[in-house]
């Protein structure tokens, strides 16, 4: 801890859990039967829950450039089979973890649409140890079970034929958008990228 606190020691842990901006972003206690209505919606699947730091977050004495996520079927045995570059931006050695969430505008549509998160965590992928101005390549690949959500009153997964991957360094901060539209013999179809034009949540940097 000490090596961490004084710089000599990159923190390059995430965090699995959102905390709370304040009191009423916590469920209330209660006394005798505790109903849970909630179902997917907590945490960062939440739309009603404000974060002080969102799931996945993580400090960094370094900063990180990611760059074009890139489909590819060759050698692909999942689903989907993605990789990106990521490139130590800053002056410091560190790590990265890319995070993938995966957003099912079909579920999101459909008649449990109240049910389903805007996306959920579907991958990461966390960099060896990057010197400044060194990249490297991060591979995703998401399963036939990853692109699909869970049906309660069926009981079972259900497949989607679109999704929007999420590619980011936190659930508030993302980085890129790509949607691929559903598999055809296994792998996923190549469609457009969105880049988003700005990052959504706090990123400590030193």
């Amino acid at each position: 801890w000490a090596s961490v606190l004084f710089g000599d020691v990159e923190p390059s842990a995430r965090l699995p859990v959102s905390l709370p901006a304040s009191l009423e972003d916590v469920v209330k206690p209660q006394y005798g039967e505790v109903v849970y209505r909630e179902g997917l919606l907590t945490s960062y699947r939440s739309p009603e829950v404000k974060a002080a730091y969102p799931f996945g977050h993580g400090l960094s004495y370094t900063r990180f450039q990611f760059g074009e996520p890139q489909l590819f079927t060759e050698g692909c045995e999942a689903a989907v089979c993605m990789k990106l570059k990521i490139r130590n931006s800053g002056n410091r050695a560190g790590r990265e973890v890319v995070q993938a969430y995966a957003q099912f505008d079909e579920a999101l549509k459909g008649k449990n649409q109240q049910r389903q998160p805007r996306f959920v965590l579907r991958g990461y992928q966390k960099t060896s140890e990057l010197n400044p101005g060194d990249e490297e390549h991060v591979f995703l690949n998401l399963t036939q079970q990853d692109m699909s959500v869970w049906d309660g009153d069926q009981h079972g997964w259900l497949p989607q034929k679109t999704a929007r991957l999420h590619i980011g360094s936190s659930s508030a901060d993302i980085r890129h958008v790509i949607k691929v539209f559903s598999i055809a013999n296994g792998h996923a179809l190549h469609t457009s990228l969105f880049f988003c034009m700005f990052l959504c949540g706090v990123r400590a940097r030193a």
